[in-house]
């Protein structure tokens, strides 16, 4: 049994797509509480 590389290849993108998202999800959190100041709106 050998195993798959193409397996690997999706499971590799799928988490290198997933925490990119979650960093510019995390980043712009960050920023929108750094232009709305601590008190917010």
């Amino acid at each position: 049994w050998k195993f798959p590389l193409y397996w690997t290849a999706w499971v590799a993108g799928t988490a290198f797509i997933a925490g990119g998202i979650a960093l510019i999800i995390w980043i712009f959190n960050v920023n929108r509480e750094a232009w709305d100041g601590p008190e917010g709106k």
